[in-house]
């Protein structure tokens, strides 16, 4: 299976330990995988003042990172993203390739009648994975139930379910780490 690895850390932490884990478990278990880091790829800005006249024309994707990151969206079977939590939210530069990606006719099309339809069916399974590091000094557990209740991801995670096919597994995990036990939990039921 072809495997899209979004990596939404910072610069900061290239590679993260956290993508090093997801693709070597990944490509253990015969996948062909594929990085994609967003801080290298220039998914630090919001959407300009162009992207949004453009968003419901023919081309909504007018930038070079913009076509690249859709294609790699659209020559894919399945997508994990892996991102810092940050005050329950997921970094800017996630937002950003969100925004900027998920556009008509790359994530979703409209049919004549003005119904939204998916446009990723080719998908197989989504995963978003939220890492929470350096967390107050609450319970582990309290922690985490918290944070997934107010956390965007669970969002992204929709995004993906509602522009791919009926039968795609799509899931949203958040955990306080991410090695090597962690991913094959998390990997296993995906």
């Amino acid at each position: 299976m072809r495997v899209l690895l979004v990596n939404g850390f910072g610069a900061e932490a290239a590679p993260a330990q956290e993508i090093t884990v997801a693709r070597s478990h990944l490509e253990a278990k015969g996948h062909e995988v594929t990085v994609s880091n967003l801080a290298d790829e220039g998914f630090d800005q919001f959407m300009s003042a162009a992207e949004r006249h453009a968003y419901h024309g023919d081309g909504p994707l007018l930038c070079a990172e913009t076509r690249r990151a859709a294609d790699q969206l659209q020559n894919t079977q399945a997508v994990a993203i892996l991102y810092p939590s940050t005050h329950r939210c997921f970094p800017a530069r996630v937002k950003s390739w969100n925004e900027r990606v998920f556009v008509p006719g790359v994530a979703f099309k409209f049919k004549p009648s003005g119904v939204i339809t998916g446009a990723l069916d080719h998908l197989d399974r989504t995963l978003v994975i939220s890492i929470h590091r350096n967390q107050s000094r609450l319970p582990l557990r309290t922690r985490l139930a918290e944070q997934a209740r107010a956390a965007a991801g669970p969002s992204l995670a929709r995004s993906f379910y509602l522009s791919s096919n009926r039968v795609c597994r799509s899931r949203f995990t958040t955990t306080a780490q991410f090695d090597e036990a962690t991913a094959k939990r998390v990997f296993r039921r995906w």
